[in-house]
């Protein structure tokens, strides 16, 4: 029987080991950046979307959002919103002669509450809409009750996007494997 003997010279040998080394070393380490990417990406897709139905700026949106990166250990990321009722004053409510007018979702007409008026709650740090609660009972010292008025959370306004979901995931799932394929051409060329 005849074999066939394949040797590789020294120099090649030792490319080849440490680009094997590289990929073992590095390759966790470029999965996460990949999901941490994705995540970042899918956030921001979120925040532009709700921007385009709802009347409140991207950093109102952002700032009830809070990302969980990856860690190499769990290699997994998360988007966690905050279910709180947003001040009227985030919808870019105005006072008016009339009352409070603001608008809740872009391409609406305004609405307008007549008797609300502004008003800061100090040992709550809560500036917002309030009006007087017919409903409540007589307070003992004669003072009157008010209630907050408030608008859709930011989970409620991503939920009334329709496809918002699938569509912020294909998109961040997009964006994790083209990161995932720049991190491997770095390990490809050594540059981690």
């Amino acid at each position: 029987m005849s074999g066939i003997s394949v040797e590789l010279e020294a120099a090649s040998l030792a490319e080849i080991r440490a680009l094997l080394i590289a990929y073992r070393n590095g390759g966790g380490r470029a999965l996460q950046r990949s999901i941490n990417y994705g995540a970042k990406q899918g956030q921001k897709k979120a925040v532009d979307e709700m921007a385009k139905k709802a009347n409140l700026t991207k950093k109102v949106i952002r700032s009830q959002m809070k990302t969980y990166f990856s860690s190499v250990s769990s290699m997994r990321a998360k988007i966690v919103m905050s279910g709180v009722p947003l001040s009227l004053a985030e919808y870019k409510a105005r006072q008016t002669n009339k009352g409070i007018s603001f608008r809740l979702w872009k391409g609406e007409p305004l609405e307008r509450y007549r008797h609300a008026f502004f008003w800061t709650l100090i040992s709550e740090r809560y500036y917002g809409v309030f009006e007087v609660n017919p409903n409540a009972r007589e307070r003992s010292d004669g003072g009157v009750s008010y209630r907050r008025k408030s608008g859709p959370s930011v989970p409620m306004i991503y939920d009334k996007t329709p496809g918002l979901g699938r569509k912020v995931e294909e998109f961040a799932g997009e964006r994790m494997m083209a990161e995932l394929r720049r991190q491997v051409g770095l390990i490809d060329r050594g540059l981690m």
